[in-house]
């Protein structure tokens, strides 16, 4: 009986329970252990194009950056194949309106060598840093405007941390949303190449609605859980203890130990971590 017991406990385990993410407000994510992060995105600068002169006021902008930033940062950087189907789209366009035969042979050429590239070498890189708020004294953790106001503070002063490094921050008209499709994408590396996070979310609410007798359009749709956007249609860690397997992709995760990192590094190390 015991056994059984252990065997339905371990079956009712979902992916959403699993995810930390309790929810996200205002472009803030509040986990289950009540911490409360903000994600922002930055577009990075081809650094080795830069001269000697011009690298070291990059690298002394960015020593100053991280002297004034929250004690808690972290910078992300997710690797994915390039999407050319939307350049494709762009291009077909443009080849209906061509009337010179020509022309239209060396398009299809090119949209076929576009294809080509974009299946085998051509990978694009997004750059994220995520920072905690660090409570003060004066207030409790529970209070929403002082978190808010926190966070906003922070975030000042690293946008203008990043703008003397020549950085900028990538602003959206919907914070949540835009939060929401981030994680979308990093769980689910497979699933985001067929269906965007907008189809998910619209899926998602008629399932939910559908299995509580609701209607989608005409009744109101009720509060969702965020993890129920954002979560992988499954996690196994039953197959090999050295990796995972993930919305269907195989993951092999590793740690570079803390006291193995090089006491003096050159300028753009970073960079061979990223390649």
């Amino acid at each position: 009986m015991a056994q059984q017991r252990k065997k339905k406990e371990a079956d009712d385990i979902y992916v959403q329970d699993f995810l930390p993410i309790k929810n996200i407000r205002n472009g803030i994510i509040e986990t289950k252990n009540h911490k409360f992060v903000k994600l922002i995105e930055i577009i990075p600068i081809n650094f080795n194009l830069y001269n000697e002169d011009e690298k070291d006021s990059v690298i002394q902008s960015f020593f100053g950056l991280l002297k004034t930033s929250p004690s808690k940062i972290q910078i992300k950087c997710i690797t994915q194949k390039t999407d050319t189907e939307k350049f494709v789209s762009s291009l077909k366009k443009d080849l209906i309106c061509e009337t010179n035969p020509r022309t239209k042979e060396l398009s299809k050429s090119y949209i076929e060598l576009i294809r080509r590239i974009g299946q085998t070498v051509s990978i694009s890189r997004r750059f994220f840093v995520a920072f905690q708020y660090e409570k003060s004294s004066r207030f409790i953790d529970s209070d929403p405007a002082e978190i808010r106001r926190k966070i906003n503070n922070d975030l000042a002063s690293l946008q203008e941390g990043f703008n003397q490094c020549g950085n900028a921050i990538v602003v959206t008209k919907n914070e949540d949303a835009a939060v929401g499709e981030i994680f979308y994408n990093l769980l689910n590396k497979k699933s985001c190449n067929t269906e965007s996070f907008q189809s998910r979310v619209l899926k998602i609410c008629k399932d939910y609605m559908a299995s509580r007798g609701l209607v989608f359009g005409k009744d109101h749709v009720p509060n969702i859980p965020i993890s129920n956007y954002i979560a992988p249609r499954g996690i196994d860690f039953s197959a090999d203890s050295n990796y995972y397997i993930m919305d269907g992709m195989y993951y092999m995760p590793f740690v570079i130990k803390s006291d193995s990192y090089p006491i003096k590094v050159r300028s753009g190390w970073g960079g061979d971590l990223t390649n």
